[in-house]
């Protein structure tokens, strides 16, 4: 593997997620940042845990757009659990600042399973699911991981943002992000604040399927226009249901996984030094 990262290059910060954290709020949300440049046409490159096989500048092309002045980074969500991913960016990259979002793991959980189910990744009840895709709760473990980023990376090169915030306060939140990146404080457009990432189920799972495996594949081939004229034909409409037709938790299911992740939430009142008793409400 070429491991020269090309001499015009440098990335500046990652959010490593996990999915379902409001990563994708985010991302829409600091794209339209001047200061800020992103990989071109896709979201997520998924270069270090998928394809850093493929060389840094593999990685490095997807942002030969970008001007001089501005920060290139990338949001991530698939990299937060991946036990090499920091390690791999550290070496890369030494300077990069990480940010990494987080949500109640219960919720994120449920989330993740749905996302997948419409995805056709996956099929069943929660626990079939998880058997095929373990990262569904297993990228919820913050205890396990968050210790990973903060010993590559140190403190001072991590910050936070909890989907609580995003939620209730999202103007203060980017705000805050800025500050870290060390940008300028500026207004995003209308609609930045709107609810982004519902999921519905898929009314013909196979289709489903199939979709997402060909857009894996185009976007490994770095074809990604293809797949945006794909969503821009609505090409989704065909397989996917309406929202709210998700499965839920049993209450069964939801008291397994408050008690699975009850570490996690220690931990991460813990380090926040905050208060998320809100999370085990079964409610």
């Amino acid at each position: 593997m070429n491991t020269n990262m090309p001499d015009q290059f440098q990335l500046s910060f990652l959010a490593v997620g996990p999915g379902r954290s409001g990563t994708t709020w985010l991302n829409e949300a600091l794209r339209h940042h001047p200061g800020l440049c992103f990989p071109l046409n896709v979201k997520e490159t998924m270069f270090f845990d998928r394809h850093h096989d493929k060389g840094l500048s593999w990685y490095a092309d997807h942002f030969r757009h970008c001007k001089p002045g501005q920060l290139c980074g990338e949001v991530g969500p698939t990299y937060f659990h991946v036990p090499d991913a920091p390690e791999r960016i550290k070496q890369a990259i030494p300077g990069c600042k990480i940010i990494i979002t987080i949500r109640d793991p219960v919720s994120r959980t449920l989330s993740g399973y749905r996302h997948h189910l419409s995805k056709g990744r996956v099929a069943g009840s929660l626990t079939d699911a998880t058997h095929k895709m373990p990262s569904i709760v297993d990228s919820g473990k913050f205890s396990v991981h968050i210790p990973r980023w903060l010993e590559t990376f140190g403190k001072e090169a991590v910050t936070f943002a909890l989907l609580d915030d995003i939620q209730a306060h999202p103007a203060h939140v980017l705000r805050s992000i800025y500050g870290f990146l060390d940008v300028d404080d500026v207004a995003p457009p209308p609609g930045t604040y709107d609810r982004v990432g519902v999921a519905s189920m898929s009314r013909h799972r196979n289709l489903a399927r199939a979709a997402t495996a060909l857009a894996d594949w185009l976007r490994a081939r770095r074809l990604y226009g293809v797949v945006e004229f794909g969503k821009a034909l609505g090409l989704k409409r065909v397989y996917r249901g309406r929202e709210g037709n998700m499965p839920d938790l049993t209450e069964a299911e939801r008291t397994e996984l408050l008690a699975e992740f009850e570490p996690d939430i220690q931990y991460v009142e813990k380090l926040l030094d905050r208060d998320l008793s809100a999370w085990r409400d079964p409610v």
